[in-house]
């Protein structure tokens, strides 16, 4: 194995537009608003990211609900 020094570390590629549009969409919800997902995985990780602001930011008091529709899985904003 050798050493090697002074090599720049790669920056990662990190998904950032994809999740900015998440939160940028999260936050706009309003209650009674929806979105529809085809994509099960898609949804999941919507109403994670949901979840995650939910226990990590004390402000943040906005709930939501998923539930499989018709071709597709639904999240409303409750509260």
């Amino acid at each position: 194995m050798e050493i090697e020094k002074n090599i720049p570390i790669v920056e990662q590629n990190h998904h950032k537009s994809k999740h900015d549009e998440i939160r940028e969409t999260i936050f706009s919800m309003e209650i009674g608003d929806s979105v529809f997902f085809n994509v099960y995985k898609e949804a999941a990780k919507f109403r994670g990211r949901a979840a995650n602001y939910l226990r990590s930011m004390p402000n943040f008091n906005k709930e939501f609900k998923l539930r499989t529709v018709e071709d597709g899985w639904r999240i409303w904003r409750t509260k």
